[in-house]
């Protein structure tokens, strides 16, 4: 039984291979950010794209895309501003802005939650500009 249940976990691979943000390529706190990989043919069509932020004693994913078309190879996260919450006191959410740091991980899953990729990255001071392109590109402005 267990032979079972082991042999049916190694059945479930993807062979999408997720090339941005990496550990040597991560993202700048400001701007819009990209998401990259490489799909397959054996991949399922759509994938969900979560980001985890490392805050204290939280680890909870957030859905940055629930339905993004495995195809196209990458996805650009339209991060939102802090002035979109017009002076509101909401504190520092996980869906409102990036902080400098380390351990921030990106992962591509199927709808099932079957995690297919996933990568660590660091978040730097900066603000980044991002174009949809047929070939994802990046552009880094340091902040002063």
């Amino acid at each position: 039984m267990i032979f079972f249940f082991l042999l049916s976990l190694a059945t479930i691979v993807s062979a999408l291979t997720l090339t941005g943000p990496t550990e040597s390529n991560g993202w700048t706190q400001s701007g819009d950010q990209m998401v990259t990989w490489t799909p397959d043919s054996t991949d399922p069509s759509t994938i969900v794209i979560k980001l985890i932020i490392p805050l204290p004693n939280i680890r909870q994913p957030q859905i940055l895309s629930n339905n993004v078309n495995t195809s196209e190879g990458s996805y650009i996260w339209n991060q939102p501003n802090p002035s979109d919450f017009n002076g509101a006191n909401v504190g520092y959410a996980p869906q409102t802005v990036l902080q400098p740091g380390d351990e921030y991980e990106i992962l591509l899953v199927n709808h099932n939650g079957t995690q297919l990729a996933a990568s660590n990255f660091t978040v730097s001071t900066g603000t980044s500009t991002v174009t949809a392109t047929a070939q994802a590109s990046y552009a880094f402005i340091p902040t002063k």
